[in-house]
């Protein structure tokens, strides 16, 4: 047994010594070179026998059991491709460790490996069928044990040189290229179990890489994963000491994000103290990177936008975890590019999406990054940008945590900025912040802190636009200051701020309460605040100023303000280039009802009007003091005192204002007067506060307000009076009181009269109110139970019902209305004053009733007649009244005149009901015939109207128009649509439908064969009759958006004034945005215009082009208006229209074609020079060679130019030169005020303005010359009504003298501005003549030469120098039966010396009588033999001469009666008698008169027997021949100043008597001379009258001379004479006194139509009543009469 146990050892101990012998032959015999020959070719040969491809393995080497050596390898794929291929790989693990579980790689090393990694779209890779063959036939899946406790992995060191690899992955399209210079490492813990790896040091060298990314087929990741992932802790304990990488490049490329990243690492060294991934933390000690380039690139595809927002949550969820930590950062000449191409690249600034960084240098220390916690200290940082932004200098220590954040010993530095030292910000906790602001602790401390606005631009390109820095690139704001404290306990011990151009601030603060503003109180004092409008506007945004506000040029302002909002007190100071202002207030409102308040405000020369931009308003300089307690107007005690002490509005001065009031516990008065000389007032009002209704007492004295001098009218308007006002409650619907304006004196133009009391009385109780209205104008009167705010509720409730234009709103509330109303309007003299053209205004009548309960209203209107100059309206009737369903109205006119347009029985009715409105509007002719009408409805749908005609309710010109059934336009704010809307009538047709139908599609307007006479003869009157034929189609469309417009229409045979014009096309759209394109044509009728070109609506600019090809006088002859006829010629040229409507720009010219016309009230007929050209430039209008031509050849030119930019205001530079031009050609058929002929020679130069033109230069009338002019009869002038009757209020005696300080009369010509100076010349062949009276035919002739220069000066004074010399004329004289000539001796002369008014008069005018002087000499003749009398019967020519001498006004007036010395028919003593006789009426002035009278009047001679006389008469006689000679001189006279007197009434009457005064009978001849006149509108007659005792006895003590012996004054009160006002003067002489008696009295005439005595007290009411009874009457019977 021993033995056998032996043998069995042995056995053992053999078999274990030849299985290690076996094992250490093994071992020796890998290392021999053959063996590992044999090896490797048996393992290649095995290898790809195997795997099926090229297998090559150069060398194996083995050092069993570590070291494993392959060398020169090379792996075929299956495509025949390098799989893999390699200079060495070396691997040295530790077998026998093997045997207890342990993986120990020593060594790995490998050199020029190249591997080429491919997988397919089926997930294939190039390299599993290596893995397949070596899989075998494995037909079940072993069962998965645990190995990781079996075996375990241990690596030392790697080293890695010239690797290369190439991976390409269809699933992922993933195509990588990489290369690896140099890598190795030494691993000094690798522990998978427990994730544990210290790496003491990697250096990684010389990196290629390139990476493209196409899009992948399989889906990726959720995005909620990779968040979820990126914020899970990594289970990883990795650690390492140096992290050396150099010459690094990656380029990575994603084609489906176009994203692109290149990054060039130059030296990257990373020293680490801790990394632990599991607590996310990391410590480095040291980070270097330097000489690195960084590309970034995001295209522009909608993936990489998706990227963004996926790389931002990713890491906003794993920084919400991680801490990081750098002892030493030093980052050094570094080169960043990013460029996000999905945003647009900025022109200028610091393009965020497209950075590119160069230079970036910074150096740092103890820097922490973590969720609560930032900090470090920033020794040097700086770079530069593509922008121009050069961060030259950046050093801080800061820190962001919980409870505190800080910059200390901040540097920032740029070229323009610096900002500097310390800033700390406090808080109890980040999320207090928002919560709870005042805790927020400030403390900052900014010295010599420079801002430059370039830096900013460059940040923050986008704030270019905004305020201060628009405008500013160049500033740097200068900041100097220190804030302390927390938000609700701040203080600002200094503020400096400068730079921002003439800006500057220096202030201090302090404040508490903030952020809650009620609770925040405030203590700021303004040492400095200084600057100018352009920083102004260049610091707020643009439209925080309104428009209507400008800013001084210079602004200054001091002082303090100290409180809160409800509690304060302040003292500001403002000096302005504007003025000055000073407020010192205080307001303290801490106790409701009590709050006090104390103001004083000075303002010295402040030019407020220049703030608001309103150039009516001037400077103002006043000083005011408001005290008080309480703002409850029923509570309050205050009192303010005002005084302005000057205010300038509208060019005016206001001076001397003073206000005073007072308020105390309910009661308020005020005190107001001004003392200027313009204005002049005093004010008393009080005011009852306490009760429930205030009560209102006024009184205001206006003792004078110029209108004039103030500005406020153009004309001379004074205004004198007393408004007073009574309101015990003044609430409008419970409205108690009285209005009265009263003593009210209105002078206008030097003219004055008073105006009737106006008063207002309104009357309120529980029951009823009352408003009455009296004035001499109108008188109003409202009656009933109504509240006056409420009126326009119930008015408008009242008509919703009927028509409602929206949805159905909630009524309003009011309290029933009910009353009455009536008013009339009646002429009174005060119309003619302000409203000249006012020629007639019948009584106008209004009334009506309104129940809004009832739901009634009923309106009645009546205008009998308005002739306001040339328009009249005639019998207009108003009606409108409610019936059971409807609102009916109706206007009626029965005729209407305006300008050139003339209607008759014009009507317009219809109703109101069921939200539409029914109207019919006709008019008839002069015949009563119906000629048009229009009947059609309006009614209003739900946010829209819709208009429709009657389809027998169009007749246009007689002729009733076809109108479609179903006619609609509706249009509103959703849009608008015409359905089947077609008038036509025969051939004729205007349709208007939208197509297709539909709100806002297309609208077409289609007009076929409409003539324009259809419409324009409803004129009535032939001068504006146009005429043509209409076709074509106008089109609307897009009206939701921008309208476009585009028309295609022709006009046939266009007329106007029966003018054909010719064929218009005019084609117009405005299909491009804010453009219309216009193209309009006319031709035919010989011509050719077209206007071509664009109108602009976004800037109001047009571009026009206007082709006159050929325009003929003859077409434009109507549009003259009767001006011009017999034109002819044409017109041609081109012009280039552009620029704005307010300022256009024209180029070109426009010439003549053998261009003539007649002007017709001249008669004579022009052509217009051939090459003359009217030109338009840049500097305006340029008349060149522009010349008329006469009949004779003769020639006017008028050249220069007119000079104009907005062609508004024009400046002149005209020349007007004429030789022997014929002006006028004419007749009295022509021109009823001058006509003949009137030759002229001119040399004018115009210059100045249209307001105020500048002309000189010399005027001829040339001696072919003979004009006649007829002088117009007008009313007698203001100044001959003077003093004949005025009234006087004996109650208020002052206001008869008010205005009537001479200086107020000062009479100012209205031509102003003008500087007119002309030197006139009159040939002394001219004949002029003048008719005196178209009427008698009173008619001066003269022909004479004249030498004379007249001018205007600015101010408007007439000035008129030189001298007439008469060389011939005559003065017709005809009265009556009386017919006489006056010859105008030669010599006779009128000198001016200035004033045309002023003129020296030597002029001398002689009528020639034949008669005989028989009866002149006949009482010297004695008892000659009757053979001898006889003789002196033969008549011989005596001159009657009429001598004025003096002046023009008042001249020196005698007679003369002179026998002609030449040869006669009679003897020498006949003549000599003759002029002895004369001779001797010389020395007798009233023989003479009578004399010349009689000569005059009854063309012979008295006798002294049987009309001898010795009382003489010759007073009377002389003043009626002076009255014959002074119509003449007044005519003239008063033509001359545009007043002239006529209506001058003369009365004869010769009666013959027996006399028996003296006891024997006695011839008894008297003359009566009677002189009237009438003045003001024949309203007033005057009448002068006197006896002459021609023959008879002689009554003692009567009076010889007697003139206006008798004087009678008659003034009608009424219009039409019923009452009537008589004053007189009767002088005759009592025989029974034996003297002259003077009889002075005055009447009063009531003139009555009656039939029964008792209607002579009938009432004006019942008159009133009586009349419109009638009138109804009249009105009934005319109805059923028709």
């Amino acid at each position: 047994m021993r033995r056998f146990g032996t043998l069995t050892l042995k056995i053992i101990l053999w078999i274990i010594g030849i299985i290690i012998f076996l094992v250490l032959l093994v071992f020796i015999l890998i290392r021999v070179p053959a063996v590992q020959n044999w090896a490797r070719t048996k393992a290649v040969s095995y290898l790809e026998g195997k795997i099926g491809t090229k297998v090559e393995i150069n060398r194996i080497s083995l050092d069993l059991p570590k070291l494993i050596v392959l060398e020169d390898i090379y792996f075929e794929d299956q495509k025949k491709d390098t799989l893999l291929a390699g200079d060495t790989l070396k691997v040295d693990v530790s077998l026998l460790k093997l045997l207890d579980n342990k993986l120990e790689i020593n060594e790995i090393d490998l050199r020029g490996i190249t591997a080429n990694v491919q997988r397919n779209a089926d997930s294939v890779f190039n390299f599993d069928y290596i893995i397949k063959a070596f899989a075998g036939e494995q037909k079940k899946e072993p069962k998965p044990e645990d190995t990781t406790s079996t075996m375990k992995f241990s690596i030392d060191k790697i080293n890695l040189d010239r690797i290369r690899i190439s991976y390409a992955d269809a699933p992922s399209a993933n195509d990588v290229r990489f290369y690896l210079g140099h890598f190795d490492t030494r691993i000094k813990e690798f522990d998978l179990d427990s994730m544990r790896f210290n790496v003491p040091k990697i250096t990684l060298a010389n990196v290629n890489a390139r990476v493209v990314q196409g899009k992948p087929a399989a889906e990726s990741k959720p995005m909620a994963q990779h968040e979820a992932e990126s914020s899970e802790p990594l289970g990883i304990d990795f650690s390492f000491g140096v992290l050396d990488l150099s010459k690094i490049k990656v380029y990575y490329q994603n084609d489906v994000s176009a994203m692109k990243a290149d990054v060039d690492l130059g030296k990257l060294q990373v020293e680490s103290d801790k990394l632990d991934l599991k607590k996310q933390h990391i410590s480095l000690e040291n980070l270097d990177l330097t000489n690195s380039n960084i590309l970034f690139q995001l295209g522009r595809k909608q993936q990489a936008k998706v990227v963004t927002q996926e790389a931002k949550k990713a890491a906003e969820a794993t920084a919400n975890n991680w801490k990081f930590t750098v002892t030493d950062i030093n980052l050094e000449n570094n080169n960043i590019r990013f460029d996000d191409f999905n945003m647009p690249v900025l022109k200028r600034g610091m393009d965020f999406s497209h950075l590119s960084i160069n230079s970036l240098s910074l150096n740092a220390e103890d820097l922490v990054y973590a969720l609560d916690t930032i900090s470090g200290k920033i020794n040097s940082g700086s770079f530069r940008e593509k922008s121009g932004f050069d961060l030259r200098k950046f050093e801080t220590e800061f820190f962001y945590g919980a409870k505190e954040a800080y910059l200390k010993d901040l540097d920032i530095q740029t070229p323009v900025t610096r900002i500097r030292d310390n800033i700390r910000v406090t808080y109890p906790s980040i999320a207090s912040i928002s919560s709870n602001l005042g805790e927020l602790g400030i403390e900052a401390n900014l010295k010599e802190t420079k801002i430059g606005f370039r830096d900013i631009l460059t940040l923050a390109p986008a704030m270019a636009n905004t305020v201060p820095l628009k405008g500013n690139t160049n500033a740097v704001l200068n900041i100097n200051g220190r804030i302390r404290g927390k938000v609700k306990s701040l203080e600002i011990p200094n503020l400096e701020i400068s730079g921002l151009g003439a800006t500057r601030i220096k202030a201090s603060a302090k404040t508490r309460g903030l952020p809650d503003m009620n609770e925040t109180w405030l203590d700021v004092k303004i040492d400095e605040f200084s600057t100018r409008r352009s920083d102004i506007l260049a610091l707020v945004p643009r439209g925080t100023i309104p428009s209507n506000i400008s800013i001084p040029e210079a602004i200054r302002l001091q002082g303090y303000f100290k409180g809160s909002m409800s509690n304060f007190s302040t003292d500001l100071n403002a000096n302005t280039s504007y003025g000055s202002l000073r407020a010192i207030a205080s307001y303290d409102a801490r106790i409701k009802g009590k709050e006090k308040y104390k103001a004083n405000i000075r303002a010295f020369n402040l030019n407020a009007g220049k703030f608001i931009k309103n150039d009516s308003i001037g400077r103002i300089t006043l000083a005011a003091n408001v005290v008080g307690e309480g703002i409850d107007p029923k509570t309050m005690r205050a009192r303010a005192v005002a005084k302005l002490i000057k205010a300038e509005y509208n060019g005016y001065a206001y001076r001397n204002l003073t206000v005073d009031g007072t308020a105390g516990r309910g009661t308020i008065s005020a005190k107001a007067n001004m003392s200027d000389p313009n204005i002049d007032f005093d004010l008393i009002a009080n005011a009852d506060m306490r009760k429930k209704y205030p009560s209102v007492k006024l009184d205001l004295n206006v003792d004078s307000i110029d209108m004039g001098k103030l500005n406020l009218m153009k004309d001379d308007l004074r205004f004198h009076g007393k408004l007073s006002a009574d309101l015990p409650t003044a609430d409008p619907d419970y409205l108690n009181g009285s209005v009265v304006l009263s003593n009210a004196l209105i002078a206008r133009n030097g003219e004055r009269f008073t105006l009737d009391t106006v008063s207002i009385v309104s009357t309120a109780n529980a029951d009823s109110s009352t408003l009455k209205l009296r004035s001499e104008i109108m008188s109003a009167n409202l009656r009933g139970k109504y509240k006056l705010t409420q009126i326009g509720s119930a008015m408008q409730d009242l008509i919703s019902k009927y028509f409602s234009t929206g949805p159905k709103a909630q009524p309003a509330k009011y309290e029933p209305q009910n009353f009455t109303f009536n008013a009339r309007v009646v002429n009174t003299p005060i119309f003619e004053k302000f409203a000249p053209d006012l020629k007639e205004l019948a009584t106008i009548v209004l009334s009506g009733s309104f129940d809004s309960r009832a739901g009634t209203l009923n309106v009645n209107g009546s205008v009998p007649r308005i002739l306001y100059g040339s328009n009249d309206i005639n019998n207009l009737q108003i009606k409108i009244n409610t019936t059971d369903s409807a609102l009916a109205y109706a206007f009626t006119v029965d005729r209407l005149n305006v300008s050139q347009f003339q209607l008759f029985a014009a009507r317009i009715a219809g109703d109101v009901k069921n939200n539409t409105l029914s109207t019919d509007i006709s008019t008839r002719d002069k015949n009563n015939k119906q000629n048009y009408r229009i009947a059609g409805a309006l009614k209003a749908l739900q946010d829209a109207y819709q208009l429709s005609l009657n389809p027998n309710g169009l007749m246009l010109n007689y002729t009733d128009w076809n109108v479609s059934q179903d006619n609609a336009i509706q249009f509103g704010g959703k849009g608008i649509q015409a359905t089947n809307f077609i008038l036509s009538n025969s051939d004729q047709k205007l349709s208007i439908n939208t197509t297709p139908p539909g709100l806002n599609n297309p609208l077409v307007i289609d007009f076929s064969n409409f003539k324009i006479e259809t419409l324009t003869n409803i004129a009535g009157q032939d001068s504006l009759l146009a005429g043509g034929t209409i076709n074509g189609k106008a089109n609307v469309r897009n009206f939701d958006t921008s309208p476009v417009f585009t028309s295609d229409l022709t006009v046939q045979d266009f007329s106007f004034r029966g003018d054909t014009v010719g064929n218009i096309a005019i084609k117009v759209n405005n299909e491009q945005a804010n453009t219309f394109a216009a193209n309009v044509g006319i031709t035919g009728k010989g011509n050719q215009v077209n206007l071509d070109g664009y109108y602009y609506t976004n800037n109001s600019s047009f571009d026009l082009d206007l082709d006159i090809v050929n325009l003929n006088m003859k077409s434009i002859e109507g549009f003259t208006m009767d001006n011009m006829k017999n034109a002819k010629g044409n017109l041609k040229g081109k012009l280039d229209i552009t620029g704005t409507a307010n300022a256009p720009a024209i180029r070109g010219s426009i010439g003549f074609q053998d261009a003539a016309f007649t002007v017709p009230m001249l008669n004579s007929h022009f052509s217009v020079q051939n090459d003359a050209e009217i030109r338009f430039n840049d500097e305006g209008i340029r008349l060149s060679n522009f010349a008329l031509i006469d009949s004779a050849n003769n020639k006017l030119s008028l050249n220069g130019t007119v000079f104009t930019k907005t062609y508004t205001d024009y400046r002149f530079d005209l020349a007007l030169n004429a030789d022997n031009f014929r002006v006028i050609n004419s007749t009295a058929a022509d021109n009823d005020l001058y006509y003949g002929k009137l030759f002229i020679n001119s040399r004018l130069n115009i210059k100045g303005t249209p307001a105020s033109p500048s002309v000189d230069g010399s005027l001829k009338i040339n001696e072919a010359t003979n004009l006649t002019l007829v002088l117009p009869a007008t009313d007698p002038s203001i100044e001959d009504r003077e003093g004949i009757v005025e009234f006087v209020d004996k109650d208020n005696p002052k206001l008869s003298k008010t205005f009537k300080n001479p200086a107020d009369t000062l009479n100012k010509s209205a031509l102003t501005g003008m500087d007119i100076s002309i030197n006139i010349e009159l040939a002394k062949e001219a004949v002029l003549n003048v008719i005196v009276d178209p009427g008698n035919g009173d008619m001066l002739t003269m022909r004479g030469q004249a030498q004379l220069n007249g001018g205007i000066d600015p101010s408007g004074k007439i000035s008129l120098t030189g001298n007439l010399t008469l060389e011939e004329g005559s003065y017709n004289l005809s009265f009556n039966f009386l017919k006489r000539k006056f010859d105008i001796q030669k010599g006779s002369t009128l000198t001016w010396n200035g004033d045309p008014l002023a003129a020296d008069v030597d002029v001398t005018a002689v009528y020639v009588a034949e008669t005989a002087p028989i009866d002149l000499v006949e009482a010297q003749l004695g008892d000659a033999p009757q053979t001898t009398l006889n003789t002196y019967k033969q008549k011989l020519p005596f001159n009657v001469s009429l001598n004025l001498k003096g002046e023009l006004m008042k001249p020196n007036i005698s007679f003369d009666i002179v026998l002609p010395e030449k040869n006669y028919n009679v003897s020498s003593d006949i003549v000599n008698n003759v002029n002895g006789r004369l001779t001797q009426l010389r020395n007798e002035p009233s023989e003479l008169n009578k004399q010349v009278f009689a000569l005059l009047l009854l063309n012979r001679f008295i006798s002294e027997n049987p009309f001898a006389s010795s009382a003489g008469g010759g007073g009377g006689l002389e003043s009626t021949a002076r009255q014959s000679v002074s119509r003449l001189l007044s005519d003239q006279l008063n033509n001359l100043a545009s007043d002239l007197v006529g209506g001058v009434e003369l009365e004869f009457d010769l009666q013959s008597s027996e006399d028996y005064t003296t006891g024997e009978m006695q011839n008894r001849t008297d003359l009566n001379v009677g002189l009237s006149k009438r003045l003001l509108n024949d309203r007033l007659k005057v009448t002068v009258g006197s006896n002459f005792e021609l023959e008879g006895p002689r009554q003692q003590n009567r009076k010889t001379n007697n003139i206006a012996g008798d004087i009678q004054a008659e003034y009608q009160l009424s219009k039409n004479g019923r009452y009537l006002l008589r004053a007189y003067q009767k002088n005759e002489y009592q025989v029974a006194l034996q003297g002259q008696v003077i009889e002075t009295g005055v009447g009063f005439v009531v003139t009555m139509d009656y039939n029964k005595f008792k209607e002579i007290f009938r009432s004006r009411a019942d008159e009133d009543k009586r009349r419109r009874r009638l009138q109804k009457s009249a009105k009934e019977t005319t109805k059923e009469n028709d």
